[in-house]
């Protein structure tokens, strides 16, 4: 991120300490800065360049620690009606594009 501003050093910093949370307590190579992009689509359909329709249902039971995790129901086995639209493809330079204006001081 080149801007030099208190917005870009916030949002620098808290990236920052996401990857290295990301990194020490999960073994996590890549942070995906999965709000950000989302906000991108809402904001610009273009960013999406693929996607794949599915129903989705989150776990509410204390199974094997996977309270809070969505599912994906890939197969249509549960019978749900379609309830998510699930990014599969991205125009990075695009979503770029977008999230360096939300740093740039206006």
């Amino acid at each position: 991120m080149e801007e030099n501003n208190r917005k870009a050093t916030f949002v620098r910093e808290t990236d920052r300490q996401v990857v290295n949370t990301m990194k020490e307590n999960f073994n996590a190579e890549k942070y995906f800065a999965w709000d950000q992009l989302v906000m991108s689509v809402a904001i610009d359909e273009n960013v999406m360049l693929e996607s794949k329709e599915a129903f989705c249902s989150v776990v509410l039971t204390d199974d094997e620690g996977k309270r809070g995790q969505m599912t994906v129901d890939w197969e249509g086995k549960a019978n749900g009606k379609v309830n998510v639209t699930i990014l599969t493809k991205v125009d990075h330079e695009l979503y770029k594009k977008h999230y360096m204006k939300c740093v740039k001081v206006h």
